[in-house]
């Protein structure tokens, strides 16, 4: 067989490389998983390597870009927001720093790639707070630096990938006796064997052909979760915190947060590139470490593990959240957040149907432009018991966010349901609706995955419900009228001069806000109310929500970031149910304040 001979990278063959090797390590998930014993026993680095590299490998496998320098980059940007578990986040500080290393160039040669590998393991080590020999910062190192010793002006990128893997594989196998833990489970470092399987990914792709990896990235599908485990010992911390930050100001560097969270614990890690972060600690209070991180910028995403109850196999969370069906959470955020939606009904003519289950927003609202009957109704108590089951086999105890009680009986008929529960479950009045609601349920999942019970959960929430702001635009009354929302009286004057309308709740209830002969005149005005009524310097969550177009996002989004802190922004569609009350081109605007649990 001839040997096979590669003179550069660039941008293309770099991506094909890096897919290659993340499915290789994301293919040996369960054996990853199996050896997993530090730096916490918590058999899960194949599971939190299969989520940092499959949704990574999902963002950038359709990028086009030549340049070596730009397709890295790419990578880089990606894996600090989708890491997972500390062998994650140091993975993608080490492409974060071949990024910086390789970001003039458009393709290198054999020296230069090992040359830009010493430079990013160095910077690896810096953002690491207390680097640990022994695992897979020690695989990369040592590898790297034999490389270089002997192999240093080699121009076969292939060859020089082979020696590497061979030099990882040596150090992998040393590791067994560099750390109490590994010595003790006679097992290799996780971390590092996930490395080592990396660039056999690369090397199986040079072998044998891209065809050989897209039929093992075919195979994989969803994240399965972690299988129950048991530690020997008990972790020096008990919450395994990480977030992924970004930050309002570009001054703001990785020294400067490691400074403000060292004293919160240990394996403390920060990624970054330009104005991302992603941040790893073990500690006592995960609380205090988003209020740290809070000062620097926006948190958006969040994740704390309760590594002594998982030592002690217990699985279950203290606390989730459901919400009625009202809530317009986007499906993506359902599943990735595995939260249950009792459905609202759908009254027609000949049947009843359940909100967004039996009938979309798109028939609905065919419907009412055709003038047909169509009318809401209550969920059944039987789904919101099924509901409730449902969430207790994940859960100690449900927290149950409910549309307004002012414009719904769901919040009494769920009462009624959790008095078979045994105080098992809480239901919550949020006083809103449409993704109003799913802020607040963002919130407490939050505040559950930090540990609060639901009582304190629940203060919290009424402080942000009770400063919260929901603007939503009306065409017309007439749907309004007809569901019986607003007097005829009013309903009749306002379609009678063909009004547009801002619309408000407070405290609940629908309240009448500007009237307008335009959607255009009706935004600015909008756009006043927002500037008068929200300070600009505190956080604030932010959503719109509409039924037939996104148009107003184009308008609202930009604004919105200019103008206001914004910690987190959602769009979404208008549910059935709520098209019924408001008719076609309805869209609302939402604002909540980030409230501190202190």
């Amino acid at each position: 067989m001839s040997h096979l001979h590669i003179g550069y990278i660039d941008g293309a063959r770099f991506k094909e490389a890096f897919i290659a090797g993340g499915t290789w390590v994301i293919h040996n998930r369960d054996r990853l998983n199996r050896i997993n014993v530090f730096p916490v026993a918590d058999k899960d680095t194949g599971t939190n390597l299969q989520i940092t590299f499959l949704r990574t490998i999902q963002k950038i496998r359709d990028v086009e870009e030549r340049s070596l320098g730009e397709m890295v980059k790419a990578i880089a940007r990606e894996l600090i927001v989708e890491a997972r578990g500390n062998s994650g986040v140091i993975f993608s500080q080490f492409f974060s720093s071949l990024a910086a290393a390789l970001e003039q160039h458009r393709k290198i040669h054999a020296p230069e790639f090992v040359e830009a590998l010493k430079h990013a393991i160095h910077r690896t080590y810096e953002g690491l707070e207390s680097p640990k020999e022994g695992t897979i910062l020690t695989v990369i190192r040592e590898s790297v630096e034999q490389t270089i010793q002997q192999h240093a002006h080699e121009r076969d990128v292939f060859y020089l990938l082979k020696r590497l893997h061979e030099h990882a594989q040596r150090t992998l196998e040393k590791t067994k006796e560099m750390l109490p833990q590994l010595r003790k489970a006679q097992v290799v470092d996780a971390g590092g064997m996930a490395y080592v399987l990396f660039l056999q990914g690369v090397l199986k792709l040079l072998r044998e052909g891209r065809h050989v990896v897209e039929t093992l990235l075919e195979k994989i599908h969803d994240v399965q979760e972690t299988e129950e485990v048991f530690f020997d010992e008990t972790p020096n911390f008990r919450f395994c915190t990480e977030a992924v930050l970004r930050t309002y100001s570009k001054k703001i560097n990785r020294q400067r947060i490691m400074e403000a969270l060292r004293s919160f614990g240990d394996s403390l890690v920060v990624v970054g590139q330009e104005d991302t972060y992603h941040i790893h600690i073990h500690t006592d209070t995960p609380n205090q470490v988003y209020q740290a991180l809070g000062v620097f910028g926006e948190i958006v995403r969040k994740k704390v593990q309760d590594m002594i109850a998982q030592s002690q196999g217990i699985q279950k969370k203290a606390v989730t959240v459901a919400m009625d069906s009202t809530c317009d959470l986007p499906v993506r955020l359902r599943e990735e957040l595995g939260i249950l939606i009792v459905p609202q009904q759908i009254v027609l003519k000949d049947r009843i149907l359940k909100d967004r289950i039996d009938i979309q927003p798109e028939e609905v609202l065919s419907r009412l432009v055709r003038g047909e009957e169509v009318k809401t109704s209550q969920a059944t108590p039987e789904d919101i018991r099924r509901v409730y089951e449902k969430a207790l086999e994940k859960a100690d105890h449900v927290l149950m966010l409910v549309v307004s009680s002012k414009l719904s009986g769901t919040y009494l008929n769920c009462m009624n349901v959790a008095q078979l529960f045994e105080g098992r479950v809480t239901v919550f009045d949020t006083l809103s609706i449409s993704l109003g609601i799913t802020l607040q349920a963002l919130e407490a999942l939050d505040l559950a995955e930090q540990g609060l019970p639901p009582e304190e959960i629940v203060e919290i929430l009424k402080k942000k419900r009770d400063r919260a702001l929901l603007y939503f635009y009306l065409p017309t009354l007439k749907y309004l009228m007809q569901g019986g929302r607003i007097g005829r009286v009013q309903g009749r004057i306002g379609m009678f001069l063909k009004l547009r309308l801002l619309m408000a709740l407070e405290e609940g209830a629908i309240v009448k806000k500007e009237t307008a002969f335009s959607e255009g005149r009706i935004i600015q005005k909008l756009k006043k109310r927002l500037l008068q009524e929200i300070p600009k310097d505190q956080p604030y969550d932010f959503a719109v929500a509409w039924n037939t177009d996104g148009h107003v996002l184009k308008e609202l989004e930009p604004f919105i970031r200019e103008n206001f802190t914004v910690r987190r922004f959602l769009t979404g569609t208008i549910t059935p149910v709520i098209s019924v009350h408001t008719g076609p081109h309805a869209w609302g605007v939402f604002a909540s304040p980030v409230v501190s649990p202190r």
